[in-house]
């Protein structure tokens, strides 16, 4: 989850790359555990909250229960609970799918199949979008290199006053990410997205011999998002742990019932 942003820079300006990885990639993936600890990862379960705030607006702030699940090698689940809705986003391979239920019930933390819900099959984009999502928290800086992505280091850029190596990950024209990490350490100081966004980590959580991040800020810059703010913290992260079935395929929604008295409409010929 590391919910790793999209892009920085447009195609027109992707620059020459090259399909190795740089040093800075090699530090930053021993920073996070041993290359036995990382690959061995086949998922990675995330329970939290997450928090929507707009800036000068407290009215508008949004919490949330939120339950993330990856598995290998195309598979992501991301289930949120609210105080009125429930919505749960999923990838599986190359269908995704988002189901929404409301009211949401006192307690409730699933889909209820049995009420009404709206299910919403995403276009390719989103899909695409799922999928680099999967394999960036798979991956550990590396799975992008997996579907013939590549990997181009910018040159070194002053964060937050330290030093950092600014490094260009893409997947794809319109799937990009760039990241700068510390050069003394190889930690992730700050990534960047498209739209100009801005994410940090901070604290630790270590699961399996890996760290990953307690909790993940994104602040947004544009003007349509008036300095919203997505914070992402996480209480517990298990790895390889089994997934419950049925949790990323599309779900079968329930045929709405028959009033009473009334007949079903005749076939269409």
């Amino acid at each position: 989850m590391k919910f790793r942003l999209i892009a920085l820079l447009a195609s027109a300006l992707v620059p020459a790359l090259c399909a190795e990885e740089p040093e800075i990639v090699v530090k930053a993936r021993s920073y996070l555990g041993t290359e036995d600890a990382l690959n061995s990862v086949r998922t990675i379960h995330l329970v939290g909250t997450v928090m929507k705030t707009v800036s000068g607006n407290s009215k508008t702030d949004v919490t949330a229960n939120v339950d993330i699940f990856f598995e290998e090698p195309f598979r992501e689940s991301v289930v949120l609970l609210a105080a009125d809705r429930i919505s749960h986003t999923a990838l599986d391979n190359f269908e995704a799918w988002q189901q929404v239920q409301t009211p949401r019930a006192p307690g409730q933390a699933a889909i209820d199949p049995s009420r009404a819900s709206q299910l919403t099959l995403l276009g390719s984009d989103q899909t695409w979008a799922l999928r680099a999502d999967t394999l960036e928290n798979l991956g550990f800086y590396r799975g992008v290199l997996r579907t013939g992505g590549a990997i181009k280091d910018l040159g070194q850029e002053l964060v937050d006053g330290i030093s950092c190596e600014k490094v260009f990950f893409t997947y794809s024209p319109s799937i990009n990410y760039v990241r700068y990490f510390d050069l003394r350490t190889g930690r992730l100081v700050m990534s960047e997205t498209l739209g100009g966004a801005h994410i940090r980590e901070s604290g630790e959580i270590l699961a399996g011999g890996v760290r990953f991040p307690k909790m993940i800020a994104t602040v947004e810059t544009d003007p349509a998002s008036k300095g919203s703010t997505t914070t992402y913290t996480f209480e517990k992260i298990t790895i390889n742990e089994r997934a419950p079935d049925g949790l990323f395929t599309v779900p079968m929604l329930q045929p709405v019932p028959q009033i009473p008295g009334t007949a079903a409409p005749a076939p269409t010929k």
